[in-house]
């Protein structure tokens, strides 16, 4: 029996694409950055770490390394249900920064 006959279609979908799927989100998300805040520096930073912060939850997962978030996250030993939490809490900040407008008082 071969390797990849054991893993489930979407594990080697992510194997496959996963070096692709990161270059987009790191592409999109300085596009966005740089449309929104170009000159103001404050703000591109903000968002670029912000996505990067987050972005790193997704590609943790992508490469099955432990995922972080500040004090938080899930290790490898945590098992799948704690790894798809963390996941989907990088994807859905990830997506909110891609809304995120700067200070309202600012």
């Amino acid at each position: 029996m071969n390797k990849k006959d054991i893993y489930p279609v979407w594990i080697q979908w992510r194997n496959r694409y996963r070096l692709y799927v990161s270059i987009v989100l790191a592409i999109s998300a300085l596009i966005n950055a740089a449309i929104r805040f170009w000159g103001d520096w404050g703000y591109f930073y903000t968002a670029m770490l912000c996505h990067a912060l987050f972005g790193h939850l997704i590609l943790a997962f992508f490469y099955d390394k432990d995922m972080s978030l500040g004090g938080g996250g899930a290790d490898l030993s945590d098992g799948p249900v704690a790894r798809g939490i963390a996941l989907v809490f990088g994807v859905v900040g990830y997506s909110v920064m891609f809304l995120f407008n700067g200070s309202p008082w600012g």
